[in-house]
């Protein structure tokens, strides 16, 4: 069962044309501005204004245009918090400016740095002791150079890794996984 915490907004929202109060908690969940939401909608800020104080009906194609967005969404936490699990060095990095990230990160340039601030802040609640700092200080630019550094370790499988090999690094990742819980378990909420 999906701890209550992490579900996300659509785990609990209906289906059909979006309400106002809807849009609003999925773009505050998704971690974005009215602004930065309007222009992956190619719309105007205003219009979503106007749509989350119920003023306007929300065109039935937001539905499925905000579903992809949750969906890059859930997919970049997910992939975040593999590449930190499978390395020592658990460090993020995060941006200040919307500009930082799209120099160090041109594949983000449709994305404000506040959703990434989110992607990191999510996946940190899932991965015990990781250290989240500005972009400057990180010795990793990019999920990729995680991987790559994590590949070198031994830590993240090879790409063309034979069944064998899996269950070798499998196993070493358990051994990884329990020592690191244990070391931050004082961190841990009691059950």
């Amino acid at each position: 069962m999906t701890d209550p915490a992490l579900a996300g907004p659509r785990d609990v929202a209906g289906a059909g044309r979006m309400n106002g109060g809807e849009l609003q908690t999925v773009r505050e969940f998704l971690g974005l501005t009215i602004e930065s939401l309007a222009g992956m909608l190619r719309v105007n800020p205003r219009t979503i204004r106007s749509w989350e104080a119920g003023r306007d009906p929300i065109p039935e194609r937001i539905r499925d245009e905000v579903e992809q967005i949750e969906a890059m969404t859930a997919q970049a936490v997910t992939e975040l918090v593999n590449a930190l699990r499978y390395t020592r060095d658990t460090v993020v990095a995060v941006y200040r400016r919307d500009e930082d990230m799209h120099a160090d990160r041109p594949d983000t340039a449709h994305l404000p740095a506040r959703w990434w601030r989110h992607v990191v802040v999510r996946a940190a609640h899932e991965v015990p002791g990781v250290k989240i700092v500005k972009h400057r200080n990180v010795k990793y630019r990019n999920k990729e150079e995680l991987i790559a550094a994590a590949r070198e370790k031994g830590l993240y499988p090879p790409e063309n890794a034979t069944p064998e090999q899996l269950r070798e690094f499998r196993k070493r990742q358990g051994e990884h996984r329990r020592k690191t819980q244990a070391k931050y378990a004082h961190l841990q909420p009691p059950e």
